[in-house]
């Protein structure tokens, strides 16, 4: 029968003593036959019972905390709340990049902006030639944002001109027909990626030092700085000094009179960017990059190749500007004076102007000249289509085969000794600073691909399409600079022939590099393994195989003492017998190699540069040789010319005289022999023209183009000026004005009178003639008169004579003279 427990109520079974739920001692049970009171009681103990002991406490555990049976038990310890995630290494590089010290960076970008400012106001400042009273005067305000756009063409930007439809422009005056067009050109200043970088490397080396000083004013220098310092700060530079420059790429566009000028912000942005963090990197993370090639021993060694290469660009680029300054101061006596007018009519006439423009293209200017004095000519291709002329081509070349001509042979061995100079120079900076072979070449490799890319950068190229009157279309391009194949040729000859040659060189002038193979780096004295002698030599050490050949110590045989020992003394190493004769042959060997390769290459270039002659020596011979050609195929005809035009006077030319002069036009064959008046002579040409001029006037010579030649005589300013211009196509009378126009905005030629201009024909041709008269630079009045005309093979020929107007009168009658005179000679 069950029971409860009469301390926590629990239910047990009867018989149990203990509860099983408190653990208390239960009650005892009563007994249900238990002796009843009329029953006889036990006998008393004899002495009182003695108490029983009571039991030891029963074991309680704490009971556990009661809970609602509508909850349940939780764990002791509940998980803590999830935290914010980590941000990636990324993520977390960035944060540091933008939490830093922005004003520093501020102060580093601020040069290079700054510098880009500064030059731009240089640039601004000359008048570039302008009169403030004219029509199309651009003040300093746009001056300034025009150089802005230059200077970023030097930074990647593009340069773009673009002229809107309609009205007037600053290139002509206002006109009610709609024309436009544009102009894209690509002749980047490289000395302004140099610049800004260096400006840029100056701010960062100051913030660097600032950097450090701020660390050591702290009192400790605490913790070493993170790794990633270096980009952190490269982040903000580069971005700062991107934003500086885009900001003034953006306000360098402007728009003048209708024409708007453009560069290319996005391409700035990228070209800047990638600078300014390499620069920051390159000089904050210097010794890690220092740690990081020292257990790359390949990359360490195109490293220094490549700064040797670096090293030799920068002593011979400067030897070039100087050597060319030297020749033009030499060779500039003033007669020649046409390169002179097109420098000054391309920035105005001011000298401020050409020093500040010249100083910006300084680096082109000297890649064009190393590769011109290595043979590479100067090239010059223009194209063009229009719906007047068709399509035409031109295309000019000067290289050291016309330069001989023009000068003399003394000229080209001069260009040619400098090139040698210079590649015996580049090859020597690079081997003095070369470890090992495998280094000297990839230095001479790394400035040859830097020459290539260079000058291919330094070159000039353009595109111009646009439209009159929404019916003429043109179009044209244009490319000038080195010709880059035979520069690639070239230049792989000269760099190559130095590199190989500069250890010798070395050798010779008493600094042994250890390159030429011929001897190595001698050891220091007293230190290293003493050089043993070649097995066989009477000092070689006993082969394991000659042991047993070795003599054996007798009885009785006398056994040397052995030598006192000197501590301080070493003894020689002694050497082949052969040394000297095997050295010599080497040399020997090495000396024709070189020889061959410098023949050899000579001789690639002579050949390359007679391939390229198309022609011109012949017709140069032919010029030269025409005195001689005109007296031994003199005809009959030609003989009774010469006797009707002898007279008695002393004055009068010789029979071989005048038989050279007429050769040429007999040959072409006129119709009808001018009468020369006394005091004259008929001159043949060779641009394919005769006429008559004083007996005491002379060809002077022609300009570079070779399509004016100039006669004048010997003293005063007296001049014939005659231009043959083939595939003219344009008429005389719309050159002549163009002439003219251009003649009316020269500053140095004052009070321009027009006194005609009108169309005429002249020979059976349409042509036109000019007259005029202006004041020079001396306050003298020149009269001036041409007569241009276009033959029937589309050739425009244009006469035209100069002279004081004091004397005009007389010299009026030379023009007539010369033009009843005039005959063409070369019109087969």
């Amino acid at each position: 029968m069950a029971s409860f427990c009469p301390h926590c109520g629990a239910e047990a079974p009867e018989e149990a003593r203990f509860c099983m739920r408190c653990g208390r001692e239960r009650a005892a049970p009563v007994d249900a036959e238990a002796p009843t009171a009329s029953a006889a009681a036990p006998p008393p103990p004899a002495s009182p019972p003695v108490p029983a002991a009571p039991p030891p406490p029963a074991f309680q555990p704490p009971s556990p905390p009661s809970y609602p049976s509508s909850y349940e038990i939780q764990p002791p310890y509940p998980p803590k709340p999830a935290g914010p995630a980590r941000p990636s290494a990324l993520g977390a590089f960035f944060g540091r990049a933008f939490r830093g010290d922005w004003a520093g960076a501020a102060q580093a970008a601020l040069w290079p902006v700054g510098l880009l400012l500064i030059s731009a106001v240089a640039l601004a400042i000359p008048g570039y030639g302008q009169d403030s009273g004219d029509d199309d005067f651009v003040g300093f305000g746009d001056r300034l944002r025009i150089a802005l756009t230059v200077l970023m063409h030097g930074l990647g930007g593009g340069f773009e001109v673009t002229a809107v439809s309609g009205g007037s422009s600053m290139f002509g005056d206002a006109s009610d027909t709609s024309a436009g067009g544009s102009l894209e050109l690509s002749m980047p200043p490289l000395l302004v990626a140099v610049l800004w970088c260096t400006a840029l490397l100056i701010g960062v080396r100051m913030l660097r030092t600032r950097t450090l000083d701020a660390r050591r004013a702290a009192g400790t220098w605490g913790p070493p700085p993170a790794r990633t310092l270096g980009p952190e700060i490269a982040v903000r530079v580069g971005l700062l000094a991107m934003a500086g420059t885009v900001v003034l790429a953006l306000f360098g566009q402007p728009t003048i009179q209708r024409v708007a000028f453009h560069t290319g912000p996005f391409l700035v942005a990228l070209c800047t960017l990638a600078l300014g963090m390499a620069v920051t990197v390159a000089v904050f993370q210097r010794a890690d990059i220092a740690q990081w090639l020292a257990v790359r021993p390949g990359v360490a060694v195109a490293s220094r190749a490549f700064g040797s290469a670096v090293r030799a660009m920068a002593w011979v680029l400067p030897l070039v500007l100087v050597a060319g300054f030297v020749v033009g101061i030499i060779s500039d006596d003033g007669s020649d004076s046409s390169a002179s007018d097109d420098a000054s009519d391309a920035t105005g006439g001011s000298v401020a102007a050409g020093i500040v423009m010249l100083l910006l293209y300084l680096p082109n200017l000297a890649l064009t000249g190393l590769g011109f004095v290595w043979g590479a000519p100067l090239e010059m291709d223009l194209r063009g289509s229009s719906a007047f002329g068709g399509s035409r081509y031109e295309h000019d070349a000067y290289g050291l085969e016309r330069l001989g001509d023009e000068v003399d042979g003394g000229a080209v061995v001069g260009v040619l000794a400098f090139g040698l100079v210079l590649a015996l120079l580049i090859g020597v900076l690079v081997a003095r600073r070369s470890r090992d072979r495998r280094e000297l070449y990839l230095g001479g490799a790394f400035f040859y691909v830097m020459l290539l890319a260079l000058t291919a950068l330094s070159g000039f190229s353009m595109e111009a399409s646009g439209s009159l009157a929404d019916e003429v279309a043109f179009a044209g391009t244009g490319e000038g600079g080195v010709s880059m194949p035979e520069l690639l040729l070239f230049g792989l000859l000269w760099v190559g022939g130095g590199i190989v040659a500069a250890p010798y060189l070395l050798r010779l002038t008493g600094f042994d590099t250890g390159l030429t193979g011929l001897t190595g780096p001698a050891a220091p004295f007293g230190t290293g393994p003493q050089a043993l002698p070649p097995l066989g030599s009477p000092t070689a050490p006993p082969t394991p195989d000659d042991c047993h050949n070795l003599p054996t110590q007798t009885v009785g045989s006398v056994v040397p003492a052995p030598e006192a020992y000197a501590p301080h003394t070493v003894p020689p190493a002694p050497g082949p017998a052969s040394a000297s004769a095997g050295t010599g042959r080497r040399v020997g060997i090495w000396a024709g190699t070189l020889l061959g390769a410098f023949v050899i290459g000579g001789g690639v270039a002579a050949g390359v540069l007679l391939l390229q002659d198309d022609g011109d020596n012949g017709k140069d011979d032919a010029k030269d040789n025409q005195p001689v050609a005109a007296q031994t195929q003199q005809t009959q005809e030609t003989q009774q010319t010469q006797e009707a035009q002898q007279t008695p006077e002393p004055q009068e030319p010789s029979a071989s005289e005048s038989a050279s002069e007429f050769a040429g036009q007999d040959s072409a064959g006129p119709s009808q022999t001018p009468e020369i008046p006394d005091g004259y002579r008929q001159v043949v040409d060779v641009q394919g023209f005769s006429f008559a001029v004083p007996e005491t006037w002379d060809r002077v010579g022609a300009d570079d183009s070779g399509t004016q030649t100039t006669y004048a005589g010997g003293s005063g300013t007296e001049k014939y000026l005659v231009g043959v211009i083939p595939g003219a196509d344009y008429t005389s009378y719309e050159n002549l004005r163009n002439l003219e126009r251009h003649l009316e905005k020269d500053k140095k030629k004052r009070n321009y009178q027009r006194l005609r201009l009108e169309e005429n024909t002249f020979q059976g041709s349409a042509g036109a003639i000019w007259e005029y008269t202006y004041e020079d630079e001396s306050g003298r009045t020149v009269h001036g008169i041409d007569q241009s005309y276009i033959a029937a093979d589309g050739t425009e020929y244009a006469i035209l004579l100069t002279g004081g107007d004091d004397v005009w009168s007389g010299l009026a009658e030379t023009y007539r003279v010369g033009l009843d005179a005039w005959r063409l000679t070369d019109t087969d």
